[in-house]
């Protein structure tokens, strides 16, 4: 899974999430239930760029995963100090915080209108809202096809997403946008304002 390797750098400060397969291993071999077990490593960087060691972190999720909901967890981790104690298992407790920046291929002003409309709940939002949330030109999900998202989107999301269009089209672009982070209500929602949109150009 491309998105579990990820490595964030602040300053002298590096941290990176990798799949422990170790972990995963001895889990397999007791017959434990889990879905991917997973290593977060802080480091601190000197002059020339060497590292050493500062604490270690390890998360197990029992259940499947995807990438929204486990880019979820690294903004947690990265932004919150409270929330990461949880997952401390060696060395030092890291205090320090760095913004999470997605690996998606988003373009940055669709992403801060994707947060911003996710605030809100998507009743109270109007018409012209869903209307000029735009992509700002092809991301990473532009032409992603139906077998990909359903890799990342949720099984639940999914299945309001096709309870909501008929049109394989529509689905996939529901898709789309639910796995560019868009809240799944919110994503029908905008399809449903594109369609509307073009049918009122004809």
């Amino acid at each position: 899974m491309k998105y579990v390797e990820q490595k964030y750098q602040k300053n002298d400060i590096q941290v990176r999430f990798t799949e422990d397969e170790d972990a995963a291993f001895y889990k397999w071999k007791d017959g434990d239930t889990y879905y991917l077990c997973i290593k977060i490593l802080v480091h601190s960087l000197d002059a020339n760029g060497n590292r050493r060691f500062k604490g270690r972190y390890f998360r197990e999720f029992e259940e499947k995963v995807t990438s929204i909901s486990y880019n979820k967890f690294v903004q947690n981790f990265l932004e919150d100090p409270e929330f990461r104690e949880q997952y401390h298992t060696d060395g030092e407790k890291w205090t320090g915080i760095i913004a999470f920046k997605t690996e998606k291929g988003v373009n940055q002003k669709c992403e801060s209108q994707i947060r911003r409309l996710n605030k809100t709940d998507v009743g109270k939002l109007k018409f012209k809202d869903f209307a000029g949330l735009k992509t700002f030109g092809l991301d990473g999900f532009s032409r992603a096809k139906y077998e990909k998202l359903m890799e990342i989107v949720e099984d639940e999301d999914m299945k309001m997403i096709e309870q909501a269009f008929a049109d394989e089209k529509l689905v996939v672009n529901a898709l789309r946008w639910t796995a560019r982070g868009l809240a799944v209500g919110h994503a029908v929602r905008k399809v449903k304002t594109d369609l509307e949109i073009q049918q009122n150009m004809r």
